[in-house]
């Protein structure tokens, strides 16, 4: 069973599972980012700034983490940031490498999309 987690406050997230969705392309910004370091020094820090902005900035702004969970398994995640009244930023959709070509992206946009019309129906 799908189920749509939208979290601000993230006290609630399992951040071994939400790194997990991402770290195909946070290993590739790492190593970009961090070329100095080792492959698995770069990646903890990374990690750790991605973890930093998220309760720092993006909670402050406002802004939504959106988590697709299977199982008990997190799938894929998007982040939602406020724009305007009623209009929203869609950022930083993925999937976890090993549920892709399973259709957990488009499920996670039809999740998102039935969110924002219960809770903003303007």
């Amino acid at each position: 069973m799908h189920n749509l987690l939208v979290l601000q406050d993230l006290s609630g997230l399992n951040w071994q599972q939400f790194f997990a969705v991402y770290r195909e392309s946070s290993a590739e910004n790492a190593a970009e980012w961090y070329p100095e370091l080792s492959p698995e020094e770069a990646l903890a820090k990374y990690e750790e700034g991605y973890r930093n902005y998220l309760t720092g900035d993006f909670q402050a702004e406002q802004g939504s983490l959106l988590v697709l969970e299977t199982d008990g398994v997190y799938r894929s995640a998007l982040r939602l940031l406020p724009q305007d009244q009623n209009a929203f930023l869609l950022e930083a959709l993925e999937t976890h490498p090993d549920y892709r070509e399973m259709g957990f992206g488009k499920r996670i946009l039809q999740e998102m999309m039935l969110y924002l019309h219960k809770e903003f129906p303007n």
